[in-house]
């Protein structure tokens, strides 16, 4: 019902309309089961819009009318901590107290960390054909069968730390700073997208050549670039603390 604008939610009718079916699929779920409370869970949600915030708003407000007790988790990347002071500046001081009192940081990716993410790819397989009963490769097999049966993807882990330690940087942060895990993500798909059938072929610095290109165009300059390092660049002043921690 939140319309357009956030990614993975589709637009429905009317907002009225649609929170009104929201409304009762919720009352007749917790009637079901017998309960009062009611978990809403929104994630990407850097990309809600101002506007999608006041229908949330309005969205529990009715809720709390109807005696149930809504409680919503928005999962999202660092950049959404940029939001409380777009709202403040646009006087939505009853937004930035209803969404941005409690914030909960999860850590991203350590360097250290880093080859046995990269090395789960050589280990994760598809589900196998049940009616061949022929088991699965892995990513790196399915990809890359001679990289798979020359050690892996996992035998260029250090050139993925060193591309992503090159992206942290450029961008002022600190080389072994923690990295955000979907652009690890799209490095690797990216990575073996590009080699797929081809990797045998590449000698180790064509192959270390193809790393930094996927981790290029993995999102995570254009990212900074666009919204600077949320993890970073974003203090609070002591006033605006104060309001979202009361």
């Amino acid at each position: 019902f939140l319309g357009e604008g956030a990614d993975g939610i589709a637009s429905w009718r009317s907002p009225a309309s649609a929170r009104t079916a929201v409304i009762n699929g919720l009352m007749v779920d917790s009637d079901r089961i017998g309960t009062d409370c009611v978990i809403l869970m929104i994630d990407e949600a850097q990309n809600l819009l101002v506007h999608q915030y006041s229908m949330l708003k309005v969205l529990l407000d009715e809720l709390i009318d109807l005696k149930r007790s809504p409680f919503l988790l928005l999962a999202a990347q660092p950049e959404i901590q940029h939001r409380p002071d777009e709202l403040l500046k646009k006087n939505l001081h009853d937004l930035v107290d209803r969404f941005f009192t409690r914030w909960h940081r999860m850590r991203g990716l350590k360097f250290s960390e880093l080859a046995g993410f990269v090395s789960a790819y050589d280990n994760l397989r598809w589900s196998p054909d049940r009616n061949s009963g022929a088991t699965a490769p892995t990513f790196t097999e399915f990809f890359a069968p001679r990289l798979a049966h020359s050690g892996g993807l996992v035998v260029l882990a250090p050139h993925f730390a060193d591309a992503f330690r090159k992206s942290n940087c450029e961008s002022g942060r600190q080389a072994e700073d923690e990295l955000e895990t979907k652009y690890v993500v799209s490095a690797i798909r990216i990575f073996l997208l590009e080699v797929s059938g081809n990797a045998a072929a590449l000698s180790s610095n064509e192959l270390a050549g193809v790393v930094q290109r996927a981790v290029q165009r993995s999102g995570i300059f254009e990212n900074r670039r666009r919204v600077g390092d949320a993890e970073h660049l974003f203090e609070l002043p002591a006033k605006k603390r104060t309001r979202l921690e009361r």
